[in-house]
């Protein structure tokens, strides 16, 4: 049975402005929207309390030709754009106007910065196999943070990941089918859930719901521009 999820994406609307009348190009495309990410993803006093209109078109996209991804910040209600920056054995950094970054390897979170309880790094490469498969598979991830002395603090989560159905995933007026897969994952005290919609035709993560670290929660992305 087929589940409809409706992933709305919410903007800013000076930012809407901003990219309405002028483009980007390769990844110097941040500096479009220095101010309207000034709320920065760790939040500030600009953090909605409410979501913003959802108002964001394909026409208005077409301004963007350069990677770019949407993301929420549970946590503190924060949004935020955030565009390629550059790459590195085969991973991808995006980054805010205010310097937040994100760095993926396949659709994965793999590290952080700026938010603070940053994900320094992690392995994860036995996941994105995992992904592909549709009976229930195991793995483990391995993340690295800072402890309060600044030294490296490793932690290792012994994971199960499951197809939990079929989505179309529904944002910026365009529909995804995808295969919805929940990744769940247990180390000593800590037990996160995560949730990736994996495009059915390429097998490339569209919409995810990911967990970072203890003081930063999850993160919702949604893949704008790939």
């Amino acid at each position: 049975m087929k589940v409809l999820i409706r992933l709305k994406i919410l903007v800013f609307t000076a930012f809407l402005s901003a990219c309405s009348t002028t483009g980007f190009v390769g990844f110097d495309g941040f500096e479009l929207f220095k101010e309207a990410t000034r709320n920065k993803l760790a939040g500030s006093p600009n953090t909605f309390k409410t979501n913003p209109l959802d108002s964001l078109t394909r026409a208005q996209l077409k301004a963007f030709s350069g990677p770019l991804i949407f993301a929420h910040l549970e946590v503190s209600n924060a949004y935020a754009s955030l565009s390629a920056v550059g790459q590195n054995g085969g991973a991808t950094t995006y980054m805010t106007g205010d310097d937040v970054s994100l760095t993926f390897r396949d659709g994965i979170l793999i590290a952080s910065r700026g938010l603070g309880g940053d994900l320094l790094s992690s392995d994860v490469s036995s996941l994105p196999p995992a992904l592909k498969q549709q009976e229930t598979r195991k793995h483990k991830r391995v993340h690295r943070y800072l402890d309060a002395e600044d030294h490296i603090l490793t932690m290792s989560f012994d994971c199960l990941v499951e197809q939990s159905g079929i989505a179309v995933v529904q944002f910026v007026e365009r529909s995804y089918h995808t295969k919805a897969f929940k990744e769940r994952c247990t180390g000593g005290t800590i037990t996160f859930d995560n949730t990736y919609w994996v495009g059915v035709s390429d097998n490339k993560i569209v919409s995810s719901r990911q967990w970072v670290s203890g003081p930063i929660g999850y993160v919702d992305l949604w893949v704008l521009i790939d």
